[in-house]
């Protein structure tokens, strides 16, 4: 009996350390447990900091290439009305220099520049047998050009057109399209924003025929670097873009 019970004790005893072990175990997977889920909504709280802060750098950076060029975009149509106003004044001096026939010395007249059968011909006012001040210029190769004009050269706000149907206007500087002004092709895009040297180049505006609108900087049509499209339905993507194309999405935040 005394056998017996000694292998009841010890048994009883193993049982308890058993059971002991199975106890401590659980705690210590249950104290991991709490840990992971510790680190696991940290990890989570900082990401969604990062994340947060990452879209207000966003905010901001889009925001540096927003605001400037919808700047340029007022100021091209600023531009727009100033050239439509002295396109009107250029077809009203060009009626009177129809009119009028003054010869090239002063006042409104025509004047061919050039062989007639190969000529320029310019229809406004003039002075020292050059163009100077409100008048129209039909060039030999159909372009035409409405505005204000400084010893021959096309110089203040105007509007020209070519034969293709592309409208060009905004102020102009030694015969060249330069500051803010807007371009709009036959298919129906427009451009308002900056133009250098007679060329699409600067901070502004691509509305394309679809509604699809390019902020940024344009270069020769297209988007060019850091850059945002806004499409019909007002969903922006930005990125950064080359020769229009997009090269890395960038989430703008909301």
């Amino acid at each position: 009996k005394l056998v017996e019970e000694q292998k009841r004790l010890a048994a009883e005893e193993e049982r308890r350390r058993i059971q002991a072990e199975q106890d401590r175990q659980r705690q210590t997977a249950a104290e991991q447990e709490r840990r992971r889920r510790e680190e696991e909504t940290r990890v989570a709280a900082l990401r969604a900091q990062e994340e947060q802060q990452r879209q207000q750098r966003a905010l901001q950076e889009f925001a540096m290439v927003r605001d400037p060029a919808m700047a340029a975009q007022r100021q091209a149509q600023g531009a727009l009305r100033e050239a439509r106003t002295a396109q009107r004044a250029a077809q009203s001096a060009a009626d009177r220099g129809r009119r009028d026939k003054a010869p090239g010395l002063g006042g409104f007249g025509s004047m061919f520049l050039g062989p007639v059968w190969s000529a320029d011909l310019y229809e406004g006012e003039l002075k020292n047998y050059k163009r100077n001040g409100p008048g129209i210029n039909k060039y030999r190769n159909g372009i035409l050009h409405e505005g204000t004009w400084v010893d021959d050269a096309a110089q203040g706000p105007g509007v020209r057109t070519t034969t293709e149907g592309h409208v060009i206007a905004g102020n102009w500087r030694n015969g060249a399209l330069d500051g803010p002004g807007v371009y709009i092709w036959p298919n129906g895009d427009t451009y308002e924003g900056q133009f250098s040297s007679g060329t699409v180049n600067g901070l502004g505006v691509l509305k394309l025929a679809d509604g699809t609108q390019l902020i940024g900087r344009i270069v020769n049509g297209r988007l060019e670097g850091r850059g945002i499209q806004r499409a019909p339905n007002g969903t922006e993507t930005g990125g950064d873009w080359s020769n229009g194309n997009l090269i890395r999405a960038i989430p703008i935040a909301r």
